[in-house]
């Protein structure tokens, strides 16, 4: 049997030793509730990203595993990423710079 997402964000409250009452109260929910979600076989994505920050877990990678194979180096990616990073910020400042020189509205990003 697959397992669920559920029983990955409990196994890690367990193992942080995280109460389900207090991520129910940081999800602004009910302990009651809290369970009856995560016993469903799907979860919303904004609440599973809300679960992840509170917990500082990423429960993406848990149930949808990265494609790297096991023993791929995962640098390649991760420089690429911050290559990528720089790159928009440089782009972000220039149409910033050109917003302001010829007064063209700014778009919020």
């Amino acid at each position: 049997m697959e397992k669920t997402i559920g029983s990955f964000i409990l196994d890690n409250c367990r193992k942080k030793q995280f109460p389900v009452s207090s991520l129910a109260a940081e999800l602004n929910m009910t302990r009651e509730a809290l369970y009856l979600q995560l016993r469903k076989k799907d979860i919303r994505i904004s609440r599973l990203a809300a679960i992840s920050r509170i917990l500082n877990h990423n429960f993406f990678e848990d149930y949808y595993p990265s494609t790297l194979n096991p023993g791929d180096d995962p640098l390649p990616l991760y420089l690429e990423n911050q290559q990528l990073k720089r790159t928009i910020a440089l782009l972000q400042a220039d149409l910033e710079w050109y917003h302001k020189n010829y007064g063209l509205p700014v778009i919020p990003h």
